[in-house]
């Protein structure tokens, strides 16, 4: 499929999750049409959609970690030195670059004055090229240059705006970023713990619990408040509560989530103990501990069942839950032998390298 066109964007997201990004791509604009999802190693997942309205609406997308317009797209670059140098020309020759640098104009504050400062990021995937990541950011770089007649100025950072040349095998995507670091890193994350959940990541989660206006909105284990945050974000709820056994974890969530609303309910408490009465709860999300920088496989097997066994007993009727976490096996032991919990989904994904799933979870109805 041809991609490179004047509507075409591709968004960054944690792999496995792309399809949750693009439902939330769907709902900005009912009328952005998929292209496609690639998958760049373990990272990150591209997202390549159409899209005609307002591109300032993709930058609130809170499960994509970056945002691009698409400049120029290449279905196959041959593997040699030819390959490279073509892609360099592409640069001069590209039908779209102007228009990128519209639309990313459109998104900066303030005036830009003097020469233009871009950098260029390159990533590859694949054996098949015979040069390296450095000899492609190069190549690309010399074509901007080219294009431009020198008035720009390549720099390492600071730069103001930031070309991305991926190549996923011979598949070839040039994009402007039109997103900054605070998209990925929040700019509420004022305070960390470790372990600190991604905050796109939690987006997800937030996102598949199906958040309403009336939601009363519970995570069991809020760390660094991270879930809470987002979920105040993503739209009206009724009420937010969150809650952990460390003390040092209430104060970080404290510190982030403060800010944002001054009705989010942080308590020092115990999962296992949640101070909730019965069929209070609407929506629970929460990432579990993995047994890896926290406790242990061992310790999970008994934690595990009574926090499941609490969080049903929060939850009404045909309440959600959404969970995180690297112990598969595990959670399904637990959902076979409780009947009150239906599996509806179970999202496989990569975090840095480590496998980990969401699984979303319905309380069953009353009869």
């Amino acid at each position: 499929m041809q991609l490179n066109n004047a509507f075409t964007f591709y968004a960054q997201a944690m792999p496995g999750l792309e399809p949750i990004t693009w439902q939330e791509i769907q709902h900005t604009s009912p009328t952005a049409r998929l292209l496609g999802f690639r998958r760049y190693r373990r990272q990150n997942g591209l997202v390549l959609f159409e899209y005609r309205d307002d591109p300032a609406g993709l930058l609130r997308l809170r499960t994509a970690e970056d945002v691009f317009y698409l400049t120029d797209h290449a279905s196959t670059v041959t593997p040699d030195r030819a390959g490279l140098q073509s892609l360099s020309q592409r640069m001069v020759q590209s039908r779209f670059f102007d228009v990128g640098l519209q639309v990313h104009r459109q998104g900066r504050r303030g005036r830009q004055r003097g020469r233009t400062r871009f950098r260029v990021v390159s990533r590859m995937q694949g054996r098949g090229p015979a040069y390296r990541r450095a000899a492609l950011r190069r190549a690309v770089e010399q074509g901007v240059l080219n294009r431009y007649n020198r008035k720009w100025r390549r720099v390492d950072d600071d730069a103001d705006l930031e070309i991305w040349a991926t190549l996923l095998e011979r598949e070839f995507l040039c994009g402007i970023r039109l997103s900054d670091r605070t998209m990925r890193h929040r700019s509420y994350k004022q305070a960390h713990s470790p372990a600190s959940l991604r905050p796109t990541v939690a987006a997800a989660m937030v996102w598949l619990s199906r958040p309403q206006p009336d939601d009363v909105f519970v995570d069991p284990m809020c760390g660094a408040g991270t879930i809470l945050a987002e979920r105040a974000l993503m739209g009206p709820y009724k009420r937010i509560v969150g809650g952990d056994l460390d003390d040092n974890a209430v104060v970080t969530g404290r510190a982030n989530v403060g800010p944002l609303a001054d009705d989010i309910e942080l308590r020092q408490w115990n999962a296992e103990a949640l101070p909730l009465p019965n069929g209070s709860v609407d929506k629970a999300v929460v990432n579990l501990p993995f047994g890896q920088r926290h406790g242990s496989h061992r310790h999970n097997r008994s934690l595990y069942r009574r926090v499941f066994a609490e969080i049903r007993r929060v939850l009404r009727p045909a309440a959600r839950l959404v969970a995180l976490t690297g112990e598969q096996r595990l959670v399904e032991q637990i959902l076979a032998a409780e009947p009150g919990l239906v599996l509806q989904k179970t999202w496989r994904l990569s975090l840095l390298g480590t496998p980990a799933s969401i699984y979303v979870i319905d309380k069953r109805a009353a009869r």
